[in-house]
């Protein structure tokens, strides 16, 4: 899963800052983790408390005051000032290890699709569009352009058009940008997405000495550009900029707005689920290949008290795997394939989801063959399934290293997190899974529209206690399947040959 750092420099009243963060609380992630790193610049007191409450209520948050560095602002205006910020942002993703990083202005406010739309454009550079009226009596403008300082129109062979072919220039431009899709320009801003191969790179909103132009993301743009980058503008989902009190009066359209989008994308609007709250069928499933020397035994054991059924698929194992399982008086049904599907882990994540369904399961627990719930977890599971308010729960995982005792945490192995694992089955829905050939989620993407519950209950991950052999097996294997890095984090990858890495000892 990708890892994504969301950052603003925060300099506004509190009008402006509450609908900003939360619209950042909103945000649809089906595929990726957040972090969040906010600037303090200069804010006034009822806007610090509200970015303390975000930061108190979101761990996973970086404050920062601005003023701890105001020396090196000494005499530069405000952009430049920003500009700064905005580098030494860029510098500590890039230092972090995120896969991508979303600089967002804190005026305006997100819509709920705003991450998982950039995402899906797999491009290094993209934004999604934002309307602004710069002048009282103009109207609304992009905040993109084509061309030099902000032009919206391209000169052909540098002759420069009448007046009136400008304004029609212009008016077809932001014509275009009112129709839902994704276009080549020459600038972005207020809310950018920049990948890992951006911030590896020399593209920074430092001021170019031989430019005059005063905007920061001029400079950028050129130096973007110079290191063969291409700028998009997105403009299925735009941004709403809050850029006067006007403005803020008319938020409440624009979330409206908001909220019809999300329903209309939503498949579950229309359908009446049907929630029993006692009698509930778990059943258990599992995907397996070459498990007999690991856990799986050892899991099977601990599921087998608590649930129904537990309904198996074998990736073409070549060990005693299919035995043991079916040594298990609960493995009701196994699907044994008779060659690996896992090149294309989506496809085998898809039949293991329709090969419990088939068994008409009121609920299903997705369990890996190194997982290994806690009692305690395991004791609550018929609790947490017959109840009508939720349909889904996540569980904290820790991944084990070096044995049973001990636990991993740093910056890129953080322990707890949360997988949802444990579902509501509703016959109703369609069920799909993002085409991903690696780290498929385990549930499908439905679920993200549907009631939840994260728990404080814990899993244990046994995937990494193995020893130094089998970790560096099971890098090569990462690194054949995902050689650039596009399902998962390369810093991650490498750091699974850390000589020292830091653990942390388990508490029962």
């Amino acid at each position: 899963m990708k890892k994504i750092l969301i950052a603003s420099i925060v300099g506004t009243k509190k009008e402006v800052v509450s609908p900003f963060l939360q619209s950042v609380e909103k945000l649809v992630t089906l595929s990726c983790t957040i972090d969040y790193f906010f600037y303090d610049y200069q804010l006034h007191e009822d806007s610090k408390k509200e970015l303390a409450l975000f930061a108190e209520q979101y761990e996973n948050t970086i404050l920062r005051m601005s003023n701890n560095d105001d020396r090196a602002d000494e005499g530069q205006v405000h952009e430049w000032k920003m500009a700064r910020l905005k580098n030494i942002i860029l510098d500590y993703a890039r230092d972090h290890h995120y896969d991508h990083l979303l600089l967002v202005d804190a005026d305006v406010v997100l819509h709920p699709y705003t991450v998982e739309q950039l995402l899906c454009n797999d491009q290094d550079i993209v934004c999604t569009l934002c309307w602004t009226r710069w002048q009282e009596g103009e109207c609304e403008r992009p905040q993109v352009w084509l061309e030099d300082d902000g032009r919206q129109y391209q000169l052909d062979q540098g002759s420069m058009p009448t007046r009136e072919k400008q304004a029609h220039l212009t008016q077809s431009f932001m014509e275009q940008m009112k129709k839902p899709g994704v276009y080549e320009v020459g600038g972005v801003a207020k809310c950018t997405l920049l990948s890992r191969k951006v911030l590896l790179s020399e593209v920074r909103y430092t001021k170019i000495p031989s430019l005059s132009f005063r905007d920061p993301e001029r400079h950028f743009a050129i130096r973007a550009v110079v290191h063969n980058f291409k700028l998009y503008a997105d403009t299925h989902f735009p941004v709403f900029h809050l850029y006067n009190q006007l403005k803020i009066a008319d938020l409440s359209r624009y979330l409206e707005w908001c909220q019809r989008t999300v329903e209309n994308l939503s498949p579950v609007k229309q359908i009446q689920v049907r929630r029993k709250i006692r009698d509930n069928r778990l059943i258990a499933v599992m995907q397996v290949r070459n498990e007999a020397d690991r856990y799986l035994e050892q899991v099977l054991h601990s599921i087998t008290p608590v649930v129904d059924e537990i309904v198996i698929v074998d990736d073409a194992s070549t060990d005693d795997t299919v035995s043991i399982c079916r040594s298990f008086d609960k493995v009701k049904k196994v699907v044994e394939l008779s060659t690996s599907s896992f090149q294309e882990e989506w496809k085998l994540r898809q039949l293991v989801w329709e090969t419990a369904c088939d068994c008409k399961p009121d609920w299903i627990l997705v369990i890996d063959a190194d997982e290994i719930y806690e009692e305690q977890a395991l004791h609550k599971l018929r609790e947490l399934i017959n109840q009508g308010e939720y349909d889904w729960y996540g569980f904290q995982f820790y991944d084990f290293w070096d044995g049973y005792t001990h636990y991993r945490q740093d910056h890129l192995w953080r322990s707890p997190h949360v997988k949802v694992t444990l579902v509501r089955y509703i016959p109703e829905l369609a069920y799909t899974f993002p085409q991903m050939n690696h780290h498929v989620p385990k549930i499908p993407l439905i679920y993200q529209q549907l009631p939840g519950k994260v728990t404080d209950l814990r899993v244990k991950h046994l995937g990494w206690a193995g020893d130094e052999k089998e970790r560096y097996q099971k890098y090569l294997r990462y690194l054949e399947m995902d050689p650039e890095g596009k399902y998962g984090s390369m810093a991650q990858y490498q750091s699974i040959l850390d000589k020292n890495p830091r653990l942390v000892e388990w508490k029962e």
